[in-house]
């Protein structure tokens, strides 16, 4: 899981979490990528690690309705624990979307890291599964690019 975790395509949809999470209308956009993607096996509807990403796309539409209604605060005035598990959700869904990945979506076995990654994080989110340290005592894995932890803020992030 480290690996899928530092990979360079999760790293870049972690670098699109927080910037995404403040915008109703990016989360939307989101949710619509995921409805209508397709791997090679098939659809998302016929993947066997369906509830998990139904778990995360609810969070995603919940964050979308709270900005939508004026009730949702920004992403970084948050609770530290609250910020990091709602960018790892968007991170998590924003690596689904992407077809060129740790494995190909187009290929028969493409869905493996993106159900793996969706699963990991809906865990972690829930509180199922604490999130591994780094060597500096930070909670999660350490994204190289940023030595922050995975779920943590990233200084520059775009979207």
């Amino acid at each position: 899981m480290a690996r899928l975790l530092a990979s360079p395509a999760f790293t870049r949809a972690r670098a699109l979490a927080g910037p995404l999470a403040d915008d109703s209308v990016r989360l939307r956009t989101l949710l619509e990528q995921v409805d209508r993607k397709t791997f090679g096996i098939g659809t998302i509807d016929d993947l066997h690690g369906r509830l998990d990403i139904d778990i995360a796309c609810s969070v995603v539409e919940a964050r979308a309705e709270e900005l939508d209604e004026g009730l949702g605060e920004g992403v970084d005035d948050l609770d530290p624990t609250t910020s990091a598990r709602l960018r790892l959700v968007i991170a998590a869904l924003s690596y689904l979307v992407i077809d060129h990945d740790a494995i190909p979506d187009h290929r028969p076995n493409g869905h493996i890291d993106d159900v793996a990654i969706v699963r990991w994080v809906t865990q972690v989110a829930a509180g199922h599964l604490p999130p591994p340290h780094d060597d500096h005592g930070h909670h999660g894995p350490v994204a190289p690019s940023s030595g922050a932890p995975i779920g943590a803020p990233l200084d520059g992030a775009v979207g």
